[in-house]
């Protein structure tokens, strides 16, 4: 850990917000960063995998299409954390990261890896399925009618196959901005997108403005919306009758509502400081590697490791089904290697039993792993138990009759 969190110091002095960056940082920083950047991947990769396991063990929960897109974000998130730890950001390998030296793979290493494309990538993906899913809250409240004719499983796949496609062409103008330099240390280097500074300044505003600032937007626009009609069926319902039924889908879908909305506002506070000073390093207000820009860095890796606590603690039911898996594993941890040591210590006592017994070929089966000649050998054992009795050995019968029942 000590020697990751060395390596990835010494990396930082070279990251940028979405491209490499060349400055250096004080030593305060460089102290902290690398802790928080170490401790937010770990927790992001381990809680969006337990929600990636909540879906795989619940299929049933799959039939909603707002957990669709909630596995969609948790794989997404675990994805782009583990790029970004095996990536040269991370800087894993430290200085000895195997950087290709050959001029024919050096510019394609650099345009898809170099440039972290594919970090940033899944990360407007990310952006973008948390807009999906306000415009999916948006119908389910003011549009139900509407909800299950255009969220069918078909449409749902396709809209989760288009938010992936859309990632990649947002981040397109990365690898147009790492250049290879071959007689370098670390020879991905970070160029703007023109030599023209006015068409730069355009370049990069509509960037932002399709990489933050239109999902924001919608985002904003739609929970504005679904709060305005909350508010008029919450007066509405003061002079109406409501069956127990519908009283519990209403809940469940304000669960759900609230939810998504948590995690929009955690997504807009994390991502908002980042692109702002992305913008400002782009039109070359501010220096890229101060401390601010480091912070916000860390807020978007911290992002991917704060919505899975959004899902547990705005909705009763992945907290219980939360509960259920993660008991079930250590369930099936515990009884597992119970089971396997105590079919082990019967396995040693059917040996022992049958070499006093004479049962050669029972023994031999036992030893060569053969545990399906229990058929055979149930034969044998209900036949020596008898004998075994006779001669007045009561706990060997005991245990022979324990292996019995428990093989």
């Amino acid at each position: 850990m000590c020697n990751l969190i060395a390596s990835i110091n010494e990396s930082l002095n070279d990251n940028r917000t979405s491209t490499p960056a060349t400055h250096e940082n004080s030593t305060q920083t460089t102290n902290v960063i690398p802790v928080l950047y170490v401790f937010f991947a770990i927790l992001a990769i381990i809680d969006n995998f337990m929600i990636c396991l909540l879906f795989l063990s619940h299929r049933s929960l799959l039939n909603q299409a707002s957990n669709r897109f909630i596995l969609l974000l948790a794989t997404v998130d675990v994805l782009t954390v583990i790029i970004v730890i095996i990536s040269p950001v991370g800087q894993v390998f430290g200085d000895n990261y195997p950087y290709p030296r050959d001029r024919s793979i050096g510019p394609i290493f650099c345009a898809v890896i170099g440039s972290e494309y594919f970090i940033w990538a899944f990360g407007f993906t990310s952006v973008y399925t948390i807009a999906i899913l306000s415009i999916e809250r948006l119908y389910m409240v003011v549009q139900p009618r509407y909800y299950k004719k255009l969220f069918t499983s078909s449409n749902v796949n396709m809209m989760i196959a288009g938010l992936i496609v859309l990632g990649l062409i947002i981040a397109m103008a990365n690898p147009f901005q790492s250049r290879y330099e071959p007689y370098v240390k670390k020879p991905c280097k970070w160029v703007p997108l023109t030599k023209n500074e006015q068409i730069n300044t355009i370049l990069y505003t509509v960037i932002f403005v399709m990489q933050f600032l239109l999902p924001s937007t919608i985002i904003s626009t739609c929970y504005t919306i679904i709060a305005c009609k909350i508010r008029k069926i919450s007066i509405m319902d003061v002079s109406m009758t409501h069956s127990i039924k519908s009283v519990n889908n209403r809940r469940v879908k304000r669960q759900v509502t609230l939810m998504i909305f948590a995690a929009s506002i955690i997504l807009i506070i994390c991502w908002l400081p980042n692109q702002i000073y992305f913008l400002l390093v782009q039109l070359k207000v501010v220096e890229t590697l101060t401390s601010i820009h480091l912070l916000t860095k860390i807020l978007v890796i911290a992002n991917s490791s704060l919505n899975p606590f959004v899902y547990v603690i705005f909705n009763k039911n992945y907290r219980k089904l939360m509960m259920q898996t993660f008991c079930k594993i250590c369930r099936r941890r515990f009884w597992g290697l119970r089971r396997k040591k105590v079919h082990m210590q019967n396995v040693s006592i059917l040996k022992q039993i049958s070499k006093n017994l004479g049962l050669n070929m029972v023994m031999r089966n036992l030893s060569y792993g053969n545990y399906s000649f229990y058929t055979e050998w149930m034969y044998i054992a209900t036949q020596s138990i008898s004998v075994i009795r006779l001669k007045g050995l009561p706990y060997i019968s005991t245990k022979l009759s324990s292996c019995m029942r428990q093989c």
